[in-house]
């Protein structure tokens, strides 16, 4: 389970190499991206189903050798509604599955923004931490009909102690190697 698989970078490299894919966005544009990619592989449903869906309600996707979750797509939202996609992510492992969650390092994430600087030398804009929510806060601005709109976006940032209590909350627990 490729969860969220967006438009498929890894997963269509994943069932080239002969895994079975199921992968899970909630955007549509990025599902059908994904179906390009493996349409363009040569790779057909046999290969991927792909789903538009919320990764926090996984109904019926269970059996899984492995749950996907890559390229830091994990604490976007409150910290029960993680603790949720946890637990759904351990409802959709067969026993003895494994989650490979990818996640930045907090401390390291940290310290590489507070040396950043612009190309004037000035400290990166638009980049916050949040030291009360423990969120890495982004503003940007985007075009859009009306001309261009401030967003502010935000990953929840947890340390590996933090990870370890979710992960056992959830039924599971971190491995290292």
């Amino acid at each position: 389970l490729d969860c969220p698989c967006g438009d498929a970078r890894v997963g269509v490299l994943l069932a080239a190499h002969g895994a079975r894919i199921t992968g899970v966005d909630l955007n549509e544009r990025f599902i059908a991206k994904a179906r390009e990619r493996f349409d363009a592989a040569g790779l057909g449903p046999e290969q991927a189903q792909l789903h538009v869906a919320d990764m926090r309600t996984l109904p019926g996707l269970d059996g899984f050798d492995a749950v996907l979750n890559w390229f830091n797509s994990f604490g976007y939202f409150s910290v029960a509604e993680d603790f949720g996609v946890l637990v759904g992510f351990a409802a959709a492992l067969r026993a003895g599955g494994r989650l490979l969650l990818e996640a930045p390092v907090r401390e390291g994430l940290l310290d590489n923004i507070r040396h950043k600087c612009d190309a004037d030398g000035t400290p990166l804009s638009g980049i916050h931490w949040d030291e009360r929510t423990d969120r890495l806060v982004v503003r940007f601005s985007v075009p859009g009909p009306d001309g261009p709109r401030e967003v502010c976006s935000g990953t929840h940032m947890y340390s590996l102690t933090q990870y370890r209590l979710l992960l056992r909350a959830a039924g599971m627990r971190l491995e290292t190697g």
